[in-house]
């Protein structure tokens, strides 16, 4: 018997990327590339938050759903957007807590292993082509979902 949508899209955990997937980081990407946190910090709370991310998050954490943001950048970034929204989200791993980076899956790894989840009970969402070849790289994750460039939900599961 073939799963259900439901069954599909089951699952305990759900990590998200954080530039470009919950926010518009574009505006600072050159301070991003720059490596100039101090001053992309001091435009962050100028970074527009997508629209329905606060009311998802929400939702999702209301269902028992545990909650991740693992990105390429520091950790900083994405922590100041969690207290200032106060979203539910108490694991991130940034730049600072991997030796490597996306696409390989050791921050995803990470995040799961914290929340004492496994691959198979994941979903994770991300914008970029190295988010899914580390979703994929994991080897065992059920779910993947892409957000591409021009906002169109690409997803697959296996």
């Amino acid at each position: 018997m073939s799963p259900t949508l439901k069954d599909r899209w089951l699952c305990n955990m759900i990590i998200f990327d954080f530039d470009q997937t919950l926010v518009d980081t574009s505006s600072v990407e050159p301070l991003r590339a720059a490596r100039r946190w101090k001053d992309l910090m001091a435009q962050a709370p100028k970074l527009r938050v997508y629209d329905g991310v606060a009311e998802l998050l929400t939702a999702l954490h209301g269902k028992g759903q545990r909650l991740a943001i693992v990105t390429k950048s520091p950790d900083m970034v994405p922590k100041a957007f969690i207290r200032q929204h106060k979203w539910p989200i108490d694991i991130v791993v940034g730049y600072h807590q991997v030796k490597k980076r996306k696409p390989d899956p050791e921050g995803l790894l990470c995040a799961m292993q914290q929340a004492g989840e496994s691959p198979e009970d994941t979903l994770h969402v991300g914008d970029q082509p190295e988010d899914t070849e580390a979703n994929t790289r994991c080897r065992r994750c059920r779910h993947r979902i892409g957000l591409g460039h021009r906002r169109f939900l690409i997803a697959e599961s296996f």
